[in-house]
């Protein structure tokens, strides 16, 4: 089952099929300057390789009647809590100026299949002068920061893990979500009914880690890079709520 959730006007695609997408010619007028999407992804693939990372899983996707839009995920090899979960990279880019050139980390979840985007490492880049140039420094010092970020999604899945939750306070918890614009008013029966009735016994025990399972069970139709602001928010909400406090991230200090 394809993680993209692409939604209407998108399909998934090859290689091929994203190297073919004509890229528009630079506005002279404003200065905006699309990059191809096969470069972002092909700078991005490169930049993983030099840091010693191996991509085990790649999905890629296509929008538009053109390919305005191009959207990956990539599975890394590198394994959270004991093999439990795995380090993923989602990207995006446009040729219709909906969104600068993007990327995000996070984690994906083997038992259930969920994804969750963080958006403690994240690189946006606006198609303007220079981004032909810019973009593999920045791609560099992003992913520089993998070691830190891998760190800490294992401390918190811990943390979650480990925090034993009562009825009451996970009601709060889900209208809190509500509020902090995690989740529609529409969705919080789903939450609630997933947290009741896990579909996996994975997540019977009454932890904070099954009901961060219950929320991203739910964000499953939203579009995987655009996750990142709504799991941070999640995340921020739930580390609150731990027994064992994560230190606030700081990359210069990893």
């Amino acid at each position: 089952m394809s993680k993209l959730m692409l939604h209407r006007g998108g399909h998934l695609a090859t290689r091929d099929e994203v190297a073919a997408v004509v890229t528009p010619e630079v506005d002279a007028t404003t200065g905006w300057t699309p990059i191809p999407h096969i470069e972002l992804m092909e700078q991005t693939s490169g930049a993983l390789q030099r840091a010693g990372y191996t991509v085990e899983e790649e999905e890629l996707g296509l929008w538009g009647d053109k390919g305005q839009r191009f959207f990956a995920r990539f599975g890394l090899a590198v394994r959270l809590a004991g093999g439990l979960a795995r380090l993923v990279l989602g990207l995006r880019n446009s040729h219709d100026r909906t969104f600068a050139a993007g990327l995000a980390l996070g984690q994906k979840v083997f038992i259930c299949d969920n994804l969750s985007f963080n958006a403690e490492v994240t690189l946006g880049r606006k198609h303007t002068r220079f981004i032909h140039r810019d973009l593999p420094g920045l791609l560099t010092e992003r992913l520089a920061l993998l070691p830190a970020f891998t760190q800490r999604a294992e401390q918190r899945i811990e943390a979650y893990q480990q925090t034993e939750i009562g009825t009451l306070y996970t009601h709060d918890l889900i209208v809190r979500a509500y509020d902090h614009q995690v989740i529609s008013g529409g969705s919080i029966r789903d939450v609630l009914k997933e947290y009741r009735n896990p579909r996996h016994p994975e997540f019977k025990p009454r932890t904070l880690w099954s009901l961060h399972n219950a929320f991203t069970e739910v964000l499953k139709k939203i579009q995987p890079i655009d996750l990142a602001q709504r799991t941070r928010s999640l995340d921020v909400l739930l580390d609150g709520a731990t027994e064992h406090p994560l230190a606030p991230w700081n990359p210069d200090l990893n």
